[in-house]
């Protein structure tokens, strides 16, 4: 599970992309208008990949 930020095996395999890149961005210290621009860049690219249905 992950309670106390450790991972194990089956939660791993159950993490989705979204939650990897949330857990990943709660783990660093950034400057504001870093995060916002690495968010702004995420969530572009998914909505690139939701619209052209998956195709990267």
């Amino acid at each position: 599970m992950m309670e106390d930020n450790i991972l194990t095996d089956g939660a791993i395999k159950k993490m989705t992309l979204n939650t990897l890149f949330e857990r990943y961005m709660a783990t660093r210290e950034l400057a504001d208008t870093t995060r916002v621009s690495y968010v702004r860049a995420w969530e572009n690219r998914a909505m690139s990949i939701t619209h052209n249905n998956g195709s990267v």
